[in-house]
């Protein structure tokens, strides 16, 4: 979609009404489209190092990627990238976080050279503290 195309040309998006569009795919029975966004949502949100709304997103894309048990190439996609703003930035936990996901899903959907990427990313990352603002 238009976020992913955003994503990949480094173009910020357009400010997600995020209240509102998940409920709208929820009632038109397209949740599965709801965790995938919610996991690009936080690229846009890592990309500006709005850390106090990561969280909260973070946790609501786990728990619904948990109940639909969706596994979808694009979380595998934002997952890494918000990831990897995420280790700029020093924000080496949530960047934990991020690849962990990214690896979950690059593993259920077969793609064994990513995988093994993010694994090696996450074993780099082992024992490492967070270094807010230290690119």
């Amino acid at each position: 979609g238009r976020c992913l195309s955003c994503l990949n040309e480094g173009i910020r998006p357009p400010e997600p009404r995020a209240s509102t569009r998940p409920a709208r795919l929820e009632r038109a029975g397209r949740s599965m489209l709801v965790a995938p966004g919610r996991v690009a949502l936080l690229t846009a949100i890592a990309g500006t190092g709005d850390w106090t709304a990561w969280d909260p997103l973070f946790r609501d894309a786990i728990e619904v990627l948990r109940v639909n048990g969706v596994h979808d190439p694009d979380v595998v996609f934002c997952a890494r990238l918000a990831g990897e703003l995420a280790e700029t930035a020093g924000e080496l936990e949530r960047a934990k976080g991020a690849y962990q996901l990214a690896l979950e899903h690059a593993k259920a959907l077969g793609q064994a050279d990513v995988a093994g990427a993010l694994a090696s990313e996450i074993e780099s990352l082992a024992g490492a503290t967070d270094r807010p603002g230290v690119p």
